[in-house]
């Protein structure tokens, strides 16, 4: 496996992206907290000013531990947008640099014996050789599939061996600073319950509710009356922001191709079959 690819941060475009998210405010500024606590002494901060001390295994999870945060959701929920916005957000706060470097399934390598187990070796290295007071972010895209529960009995060989590796890793990089393991899937019961134990916090990524599902119509669709919006707001009902940004382009793109304003009853329509397709 090749090395994996570095995105520096700060970045212009997950900074765009991120002011994108929609209904997700509270675990950007839970995981924003949770960093703070861990690299910042925010813990320490608290307890000087409050006069109350904080318990002594809650302060060595997070000075000594690692930062290993599980992200779980259904796919286009915004798991790794998020992880990719607030790794940004902290770093132009603070005014540091940093990198994201991201795992996918892609480690699982050839099936030759030890490849999946050293190419998650190799990311690793890769990403403890990243500069010193840099931010240093690992996204693990589809950790299931690279962190099966060893007590599977269909599990091979190589993958148990992928996930002992896994946890030999956490347990390395326990008290690093300013370095955060971003592990994200959409079936949060198939990893490995080592490597779940091993998280300093977990967050479940929902389907937008009806006010997100507004802001982001109403950014999406901004010539359309209040009315129109939330009759859109009711249809759309069960669908990711991806499913419903994917709708709206391939309305925009027809209307385009026509030279036609797009037409609320085209936008309904389209929204309407989406949402019977999911539910089937």
């Amino acid at each position: 496996m090749p090395p994996l690819a570095e995105t520096l941060l700060p970045h212009e475009g997950i900074q765009r992206d991120g002011q994108r998210l929609v209904g997700l405010d509270p675990i950007v500024e839970e995981l924003l907290l949770q960093m703070a606590c861990q690299w910042d002494g925010a813990l320490q901060d608290w307890s000087e000013q409050t006069q109350q001390p904080v318990p002594e295994d809650l302060e060595d999870s997070l000075t000594n531990g690692v930062a290993l945060v599980l992200l779980h959701g259904d796919p286009g929920t915004g798991k790794s947008a998020s992880a990719r916005f607030v790794s940004d957000y902290y770093c132009r706060i603070k005014g540091i640099t940093g990198s994201i470097l991201t795992l996918t399934t892609q480690a699982r390598g050839n099936g030759l014996v030890g490849d999946f187990a050293g190419n998650i070796w190799r990311a690793f290295d890769q990403l403890r050789a990243l500069p010193e007071g840099s931010l240093k972010v690992m996204i693990v895209d589809e950790v299931e599939g690279m962190a099966v529960r060893r007590s599977e009995q269909q599990a091979h060989h190589e993958e148990k061996a992928a996930t002992d590796s896994f946890l030999q890793v956490a347990d390395e990089l326990a008290g690093e600073s300013r370095m955060i393991i971003f592990l994200t899937t959409n079936q949060p019961d198939e990893i490995d319950p080592a490597l779940r134990r091993r998280c300093i916090a977990e967050f479940g990524f929902g389907r937008p509710g009806p006010d997100a599902r507004r802001v982001l119509l109403a950014r999406q669709l901004p010539a359309f009356s209040e009315a129109q919006l939330d009759a859109l707001v009711t249809v759309s009902e069960g669908m990711t922001p991806v499913d419903i940004r994917a709708a709206l382009r391939g309305c925009y793109m027809a209307a385009v191709s026509k030279m036609e304003p797009l037409a609320f009853e085209v936008v309904q329509e389209v929204l309407s079959q989406r949402h019977r397709t999911q539910a089937v």
